[in-house]
């Protein structure tokens, strides 16, 4: 199970200043021009729907790109990433119930192989302009955990002999980490593969458990996610897991709340997600944990999908519900921009963002 399921930039101008020293004997000489700071390019990807059909597209500074255009087939983003300057999103083709894996590297499609029958892309992470693709592909009603190195797929190890899914990747010193989780005793398992080896996460509870998201940096693993209470019976905790520790982050109350994207940034845990508030689903982000809700219109779901820090600014994609509606956005330093859709689309979302 993956979790799957913005257009304005704001550019602000320096006034360079002049330095003038003057004297009866010298000319008056002015200071070198101040450094002009880089406007960096905001990608979100995601998908609509318009016609019955899902088409995959990013967003560009607002401006958006159809990856796929295929009638009969439809296409969905699940995940997004940038490395110099090129991005790369992952996802899968549906026609039925057959579900095909591929990812774009800008606006080319490669396709991957599966194991015979329904395979997906739930993560992509880039090193080396490589895509690195976590998913999960079916083997005989069992789901299997994968990672696809470009085109080459590996099954990443399995310990029970149950099914394990691959929800994200992240990338440390060149070395792929997936995180995910598994059917284990009593429930869902979380879990991570440094590489290609599998770590198995503490859980509060007996009670089921999922990763979502990964990060890294030089020193520890960070998994966020969300395991099920026992008091009460069934209430979705927010979490992350920094290594093998877990930290529980606070809901609203006694309402469900879950971590849908993670991110570390100068030793700063940032956790993206949703928090319900006992009327609507509010899309929101811990800090260090401390929960920050993020401004949703009249919606009533919303979620962040994917988070990012750039040059000390807050990036989060996801979407918002009007009505019957989903609308992709994107939340810059806490403002939210709102994506365009064609008149037709009936929906959207934004589940990745690369700012660069």
């Amino acid at each position: 199970m993956g979790f799957r399921s913005v257009n304005i930039m704001c550019t602000v101008v320096l006034l360079m200043a002049l330095s003038i020293g003057c004297s009866k004997k010298t000319s008056p000489t002015a200071a070198p021009d101040d450094p002009v700071p880089t406007v960096p390019s905001i990608y979100v990807g995601g998908d609509f729907t318009a016609g019955g059909l899902s088409y995959p597209c990013y967003w560009k500074n607002g401006v958006r790109t159809v990856l796929q255009a295929n009638a009969g087939t439809g296409y969905y983003v699940s995940s997004m990433t940038g490395e110099g300057g090129q991005v790369f999103s992952g996802g899968y083709s549906r026609l039925g119930s057959d579900l095909r894996p591929c990812y774009w590297q800008g606006t080319t499609r490669n396709d991957l192989t599966g194991l015979g029958g329904y395979a997906v892309v739930n993560g992509i992470a880039a090193s080396g302009g490589t895509a690195y693709c976590a998913g999960e592909a079916d083997s005989g009603g069992m789901r299997i955990p994968v990672l696809w190195r470009g085109s080459s797929r590996t099954t990443l190890k399995m310990d029970t002999l149950s099914s394990h899914f691959a929800t994200s990747v992240a990338m440390r010193n060149g070395v792929p980490y997936c995180g995910g989780y598994f059917y284990g005793p009593g429930g869902s398992a979380p879990c991570y593969w440094a590489d290609t080896a599998k770590q198995v996460l503490s859980r509060d509870t007996v009670n089921n458990a999922y990763v979502f998201a990964i990060a890294t940096d030089e020193a520890d693993i960070y998994c966020g996610g969300v395991y099920y209470s026992t008091n009460p019976t069934g209430r979705m905790i927010p979490c992350y897991w920094q290594d093998t520790v877990l930290h529980t982050l606070p809901s609203i109350g006694a309402y469900d709340a879950q971590v849908c994207a993670i991110m570390v940034d100068g030793g700063t845990v940032y956790a993206g997600g949703q928090a319900f508030d006992g009327a609507v689903s509010l899309a929101c982000y811990w800090k260090d944990g401390t929960r920050y809700d993020l401004p949703c219109s009249t919606a009533t779901d919303a979620c962040v999908m994917s988070i990012k820090m750039y040059s000390g600014t807050l990036y989060c994609a996801g979407y918002i519900r009007i009505g019957a509606k989903n609308l992709p956005c994107y939340w810059q330093g806490g403002i939210r921009l709102d994506l365009p859709l064609d008149s037709i689309a009936t929906g959207g979302v934004a589940v990745g963002i690369a700012v660069q």
